[in-house]
């Protein structure tokens, strides 16, 4: 038999040493929708002389921007149920289990192998493990016994769709509608595994009933629009998938779709911050949902902006790490969705890659890096 490997993304657990990680970007679906891919916020700065260099023009300065303030929920168990009622109505029932978390920081709902976790900055996270061991138990059987017949392609693909002249660009902005058409990951170059070593081409297996990425990506956007919906102004910032493998074949574990928005035309970025994030098997059903579009008040302070030289000065000075910056353009940046938050934060965005999928941000208001 085979050796058994299996690409999962930084959401789900590693269950064993032998496991190999492989992030792949997914094509549009629909070319008229606009996608971030990947996403990286920089934690690591480096040791030694910077040397950043700039591989664009930096943008005119912009002298205010608005802080909005954060509107931060009472929480409590009213709370949690209201917020289960709003995204999944009538999924409580006098059948679900409650439970306080170890960490008192949420509140976890079980029934009949879901999970509903309400965190007290209003994240809602589903789990419903059964839908993924379902498709694992099939694609393991698949590569073990060779019951899958072979797709037309030879190779798992890695592409980027994210624009280089208009990256953030909102799919639909209606004002008049709360929808519109659509963790932002690590995004490895080429076909490199997370540990750094090559990937080995294998022949791609298909099952009977796993469905194609732009069937996973329309069920996931009707998903999230009957699940707590869209903001006005929304773009899918990251799509990629996971997959098993042994040497010779592969078989996608699971697509992830990740939808960020926009506040005043400006994208919000951040490290795992707000937003709908959802994991979906090849048989279409949802193995995890993440949202968090947190309620922005109509308080606001107007507040002076730095402009990008100087911002991208202090990024020299702080930065240690060989980069090369191909765009710049300022934003909101959006905390952990696991961290409180009470005002919106400018931010120069400065992307490092070809695509504009990776990036670093400074605070313009305060000139500070985040890390």
């Amino acid at each position: 038999m085979k050796p058994i490997r299996i690409g999962m993304l930084v959401c789900v657990i590693l269950i064993s040493a032998v496991i190999s990680i492989h992030y792949n970007s997914i094509n549009r679906p629909d070319q008229t929708r606009n996608e971030i891919d990947t996403i990286e916020n920089i934690t690591s700065l480096g040791n030694g002389t910077s040397n950043i260099t700039l591989n664009t023009t930096l943008p005119e300065g912009i002298d205010k921007m608005k802080a909005y303030e954060i509107v931060a929920p009472i929480y409590n168990l009213s709370y949690c149920k209201e917020v289960i009622e709003k995204t999944y109505p009538n999924w409580l029932d006098n059948g679900t289990d409650i439970q306080e978390a170890k960490d008192n920081n949420s509140t976890l709902f079980l029934k009949n192998g879901e999970t509903i976790r309400i965190r007290k900055n209003g994240c809602l996270e589903y789990t419903n493990k059964m839908a993924q061991e379902k498709w694992d138990k099939l694609a393991m059987a698949a590569l073990e016994e060779g019951s899958a017949s072979p797709s037309n392609n030879n190779s798992i693909n890695s592409s980027s769709g994210r624009s280089g002249d208009n990256s953030t660009d909102i799919i639909k902005n209606d004002d008049n509608s709360t929808e519109g058409d659509g963790s932002q990951s690590e995004n490895n170059a080429g076909n490199e595994s997370l540990s750094g070593s090559t990937k080995i081409n294998r022949t791609e297996k298909k099952l009977d009933g796993q469905i194609s990425k732009d069937e996973a990506y329309n069920k996931t956007f009707e998903y999230i629009k009957s699940h707590g919906g869209f903001p006005k102004a929304y773009f899918l910032s990251s799509s990629v998938w996971g997959e098993i493998s042994n040497d010779d074949f592969s078989i996608v574990r699971s697509y992830v779709f990740h939808f960020d928005r926009k506040i005043d035309g400006y994208p919000m970025v951040g490290r795992n911050g707000e937003g709908a994030n959802a994991i979906i098997t090849p048989l279409g059903e949802i193995y995890i949902y993440r949202v968090l579009w947190r309620e922005i008040s109509d308080s606001f302070k107007n507040v002076s902006v730095n402009n990008a030289s100087v911002a991208f000065g202090l990024l020299k000075e702080k930065v240690h790490i060989n980069r090369t910056i191909s765009k710049v353009e300022v934003g909101y940046y959006s905390n952990k969705y696991s961290e409180p938050q009470e005002n919106l934060m400018p931010v120069w965005i400065f992307y490092y890659n070809e695509k504009c999928t990776q990036y670093m941000c400074v605070d313009a208001v305060e000139l500070k890096f985040i890390d």
